[in-house]
């Protein structure tokens, strides 16, 4: 499936996944306002999550800068180092899990398991 064509327009409130637990993997589990790796709970945004959320939907997929400013904070917003800060945000909460997001030059972004 192309997420080209697939943004998710309706953001978080209007979402019919919003009251569903994001499980990246054993053990590391999101909801809307934290992160859950083994036991340790960390808050999160609105950004972070909606990230993670992207990064679940297309599991596998290299998810583009454009794609991800679009997904994370909607069309009007222009400002590409939202998804910097977030991406070296998320690094930062996941270093100690199994999880990882990879820059792939050129392209985006891809959240894959280290094993």
């Amino acid at each position: 499936m192309s997420h080209s064509n697939s943004i998710c327009v309706a953001f978080c409130f209007n979402c019919p996944f919003k009251y569903d637990d994001l499980i990246l993997s054993e053990g590391i589990v999101v909801t809307r306002i934290s992160i859950s790796i083994h036991g340790e709970k960390s808050q999160i945004n609105q950004a972070k999550y909606r990230m993670l959320c992207a990064f679940h939907r297309y599991k596998g997929e290299v998810l583009s800068r454009d794609f991800l400013v679009e997904y994370v904070w909607g069309a009007q917003n222009k400002v590409l180092n939202n998804v910097n800060v977030t991406i070296s945000q998320l690094r930062g909460l996941l270093r100690h899990s199994e999880i990882e997001i990879l820059t792939i030059h050129g392209q985006g972004y891809l959240m894959l398991s280290k094993d």
